[in-house]
């Protein structure tokens, strides 16, 4: 999902695919983790080494810890970049012309544990010693998860639907239009690409013309540059309220310019694992008359078991000026945002935001159950709700046979980790459980879920089980809804 610039009264989406360059030398390999199970979602750099250490190539493990890519012939030194530990040397070697190099490497467990440490830059964006090395490590981290959204593994790119949407808001935020979404479905992760980072520097991220005012957002290309590193001071922020065990990466302009729109912001990762939640940025040197809104936006980034990174939710806001004839003035904001609902590989859900697509829109091989059936009589046992209770969420889902048809009496399983604790060199967790059975409808209801916290789903019926689905409970909305298919069954038969 391609998107190209965020104007002031629309925007454009294109879903596309990429292409990697061809060349007569390979390198692949297989990476496990220290149980010997594979290691998914590892990004393998190949550079030549030395002083400069070029890069020549990326790409990312698929679910079964594999990897291939075309790198030219000479030397190459190949690296494991793994979030939340530290970088591993496959190896180093020369790769003569038309030369396939296979490698298998075990990868140890050396995490790496983000400090919560608030510095201050100084007036030349230097720092030195522990506050230099702590700014270095989270945006090591942080590089890992922005790269790893653009990679592509062997498994090749997801089927993604997503909904984009525009609203128009008064500049004290009341909405002024019915917040539409339009459904896309393609076979890229990207939300929105911006200007080349050179262009940027010079022409800033906002540009007025007679054609009206385009607005940018840095995306990843952007903020990995050297251009916007060079530009920009970076600080460490520690994380309160709701974003309580985060550190904060805070970026902002080096130097003031005159008649030139820039970025300040903060990438904020998860102390405990060392994955990238969220992007915020606000427009900086904005004309006076347009600093009365909130101007700017955020990006949700969402990472799962078989280590996809995408951007799952995002949102641009963007002054708005009443047009000539006469004086113009602030009239409110242009929002435009989206989010990705569902994601598949194949016949598989991947990922689901756990919300209902209005019935116009809706996929028929991806209807979600609403509160009918069984699953309503199950809600109605669970305890309510009550505000500040993070493990108060319901799940609500279907669990269908090969046919699509209703499945009863499947064993579905939710998971999810809490309580990461780095011991040394070893990050512990705990993984929670709750299980219930699908009745003769089909549908389920699994109480005592936690809010905003990433859910992974299995359903089994004798020896067969369903794809690990990942869902989200959106903050707030305490529940979320979910399909799930187990192949190679029929209704009424094992």
């Amino acid at each position: 999902m391609e998107l190209a610039r965020v104007r002031r009264t629309a925007v454009g989406i294109a879903l596309v695919a990429w292409a990697g360059a061809a060349s007569a030398q390979s390198v692949q390999g297989t990476l496990l983790r220290a149980d010997r199970t594979p290691a998914s979602g590892v990004i393998v750099a190949a550079s030549r080494g030395g002083a400069t250490d070029s890069v020549l190539a990326r790409t990312m493990t698929n679910g079964n810890g594999r990897y291939a890519m075309d790198v030219p012939a000479g030397a190459v030194r190949l690296r494991a970049l793994r979030i939340g530990h530290r970088p591993v040397l496959i190896g180093e070697f020369t790769l003569a012309a038309g030369a396939r190099r296979e490698t298998r490497t075990v990868l140890p467990d050396d995490p790496i544990v983000l400090q919560a440490v608030t510095t201050e830059a100084t007036s030349s964006c230097r720092q030195t010693g522990s506050a230099g090395a702590n700014v270095a490590t989270v945006f090591d981290e942080a590089r890992k998860a922005l790269l790893s959204t653009s990679l592509r593994s062997g498994d090749g790119d997801p089927l993604v639907r997503l909904s984009t949407y525009s609203q128009l808001r008064s500049v004290g935020n009341r909405e002024l239009s019915p917040l539409v979404r339009e459904f896309q479905e393609g076979s890229s992760r990207k939300p929105f690409r911006s200007l080349r980072p050179d262009s940027l520097a010079k022409v800033g991220y906002m540009q007025a013309d007679l054609s009206g005012t385009t607005y940018w957002a840095p995306d990843a290309e952007v903020l990995l540059s050297e251009t916007f590193m060079e530009s920009h001071c970076l600080r460490i922020e520690d994380g309160t309220g709701a974003r309580a065990g985060w550190i904060g990466l805070a970026f902002r302009p080096q130097d003031f310019r005159r008649n030139h729109v820039d970025v300040n912001g903060t990438l904020w990762l998860d102390r405990a694992t060392s994955e990238l939640r969220r992007m915020e940025f606000r427009y900086e040197g904005l004309p006076l008359a347009m600093q009365r809104v909130e101007s700017g936006g955020d990006l949700e980034f969402t990472r799962l078991s078989d280590g996809t990174w995408f951007v799952n939710r995002w949102e641009i806001r963007m002054p708005r000026m009443t047009p000539p004839p006469g004086t113009a003035r602030l009239a409110g904001t242009v929002v435009n945002g989206g989010e990705v609902w569902r994601m598949w590989r194949g016949r598989d859900l991947l990922y689901t935001n756990g919300l209902d697509e209005p019935k116009a829109a809706s996929r028929a091989a991806t209807a979600k159950p609403g509160e009918a059936g069984e699953a309503a009589t199950a809600h109605a046992s669970c305890v309510p709700p009550t505000p500040g209770d993070t493990a108060s969420a319901l799940l609500l889902g279907t669990v269908r046979d090969e046919s699509g048809a209703p499945l009863a009496d499947a064993v579905v399983t939710v998971e999810w980790q809490e309580n990461h604790t780095a011991i040394g060199r070893q990050l512990t967790w705990e993984t929670r459980t709750l299980t219930t059975v699908s009745g003769g409808d089909g549908t389920f209801v699994a109480c005592g879920i936690p809010d905003e916290r990433l859910l992974g789903v299995t359903a089994a019926f004798g020896a067969r089980k369903s794809a690990k689905v990942a869902v989200r409970v959106g903050q707030g909305t305490r529940r979320a809804s979910v399909e799930l298919r187990i192949g190679g069954v029929r209704r009424g038969g094992r």
